[in-house]
C-alpha cells in the first residue's frame, strides 16, 4: 500500500459528495492520503507517551499544506517509540493478534497486524455513519513500519460490551448494523475493502484474495462449495457496507448508552448476508450463542440471501 493516489478522497473522503458514485477508486491507495482532513484536533503538548521521548524531533502542530496534522498524531518515530516503551499502557488482550497502547489522553494507537484497508475502512465509517447511533473512533493516521502496521485513532472512553448483552442492547447494536447496511454514498468499486486491496478474515479462512466483481465473487465460492449444494448467486445480491466481526469484544458502550464500533479490519463492499454468516463463524469462535442468534434475529435478510448465508458457511 506504498503507491498514492492523489484523487483519494474522491473514494473515501467526503462522502455526500457525488462523485464517490462516478468512479472506481485505485486499489492501491495508501491509507495516510484518504485521512487529509484539516480538522482533526491535536493532542496538547504534556500528554502521555506521545511526550515521554525527547529525544525523537517533534513536527510542529499545525497542518501541512495537505491539509493533515502534522504533530504528534503523525510523528512516527515519536509513535514507535511509544509503542516500544515498556512503560506503555496496554489496553488490548495480547492474544487478539494487535496490541493497542493509550498513547495520550484523547487517542490511541493499534499496531502489528494494522492494514492500511482497515484504515480506511474506519475512517470511512467514522465520516457517514450517524453518531447518534453508532460511533466509530476517528482516524488520525496510518503508516508501515518494518512490516507492522500502525493505526492512530480517536481515544473512546466507555466500558467494554461483556459477554452478556441485555436485550435492548442487542436491539441498539442490531439498529447500528442496519444503518450501516443502508448507507448509499459508498465508491463505487469492486466488492472487498474500501478502496479495493486484498480481503481479510475468518470468512476467507484468512486467505488473502482480491476480488474483481460479482462474477469473481461467486466463482471463488463456488470453487469452495465444491458440489456440496446448489451454486451461490450473488449477481443480484444487494451489495452494502459490512463490518464482517460483529462482536461483543469489539463493542464499548458510552456513558449515553451509544455502541461504539471497532475493529474495521474485515470490513468492506460485500453482500449483506455476510455479515450475518460472520455472526455464526463468531460464535465458533466464543462468542456467546444467545447474542449472536438474538443479533441475527434482528438483522432479516431476503429468502435468496438466507440461502446464501448457508451456502456461504458451507464453503
Amino acid at each position: 500500500m506504498e503507491e498514492q493516489a492523489t484523487d483519494v478522497q474522491n473514494a473515501v473522503g467526503n462522502a455526500d459528495e457525488d462523485a464517490t458514485r462516478d468512479r472506481a477508486p485505485d486499489s492501491h491507495v495508501a491509507a495516510d492520503e484518504m485521512m487529509k482532513d484539516g480538522d482533526t484536533e491535536l493532542p496538547s503538548e504534556d500528554e502521555d507517551l506521545a511526550d515521554r521521548h525527547p529525544g525523537v524531533p517533534r513536527a510542529s502542530d499545525s497542518h501541512s499544506s495537505a491539509g493533515y496534522p502534522t504533530g504528534n498524531l503523525t510523528d512516527e518515530d515519536r509513535i514507535v517509540a511509544a509503542c516500544s516503551d515498556p512503560d506503555r499502557h496496554l489496553l488490548s488482550d495480547p492474544e487478539q493478534g494487535a496490541d493497542i497502547i493509550k498513547y495520550s489522553k484523547s487517542c490511541i494507537v493499534k499496531f502489528g497486524n494494522v492494514s492500511a484497508s482497515e484504515a480506511m475502512n474506519q475512517q470511512l465509517a467514522h465520516r457517514i455513519l450517524d453518531p447518534s447511533i453508532v460511533r466509530v473512533p476517528e482516524v488520525h493516521h496510518h503508516f508501515t513500519r518494518d512490516s507492522d502496521g500502525y493505526l492512530v485513532m480517536q481515544y473512546i472512553d466507555g466500558a467494554p460490551c461483556g459477554s452478556q448483552v441485555a436485550r435492548e442492547n442487542v436491539e441498539k447494536i442490531a439498529a447500528a448494523i442496519k444503518h450501516l447496511w443502508s448507507q448509499s454514498d459508498l465508491p463505487v468499486q469492486a466488492p472487498g475493502p474500501i478502496g479495493g486491496g486484498m480481503t481479510q478474515g475468518m470468512l476467507w479462512e484468512n486467505e488473502e484474495i482480491e476480488i474483481e466483481d460479482l462474477q469473481d465473487l461467486e466463482k471463488y465460492w463456488n470453487d469452495r462449495l465444491l458440489g456440496q449444494m446448489d451454486h451461490v448467486r450473488f449477481e443480484s445480491s444487494q451489495l452494502a457496507f459490512v463490518h464482517c466481526d460483529v462482536a461483543p469484544r469489539n463493542i464499548i458502550w458510552s456513558k449515553d448508552g451509544i455502541p461504539t464500533l471497532l475493529d474495521w479490519a474485515h470490513a468492506g463492499i460485500y453482500p449483506r448476508s455476510f455479515e450475518r454468516a460472520t455472526l455464526s463463524l463468531n460464535t465458533q469462535q466464543g462468542t456467546k450463542v444467545d447474542f449472536s442468534d438474538s443479533l441475527a434475529e434482528l438483522l432479516p435478510l431476503s429468502e435468496e440471501e438466507e440461502a446464501q448465508v448457508q451456502q456461504v458457511l458451507l464453503g
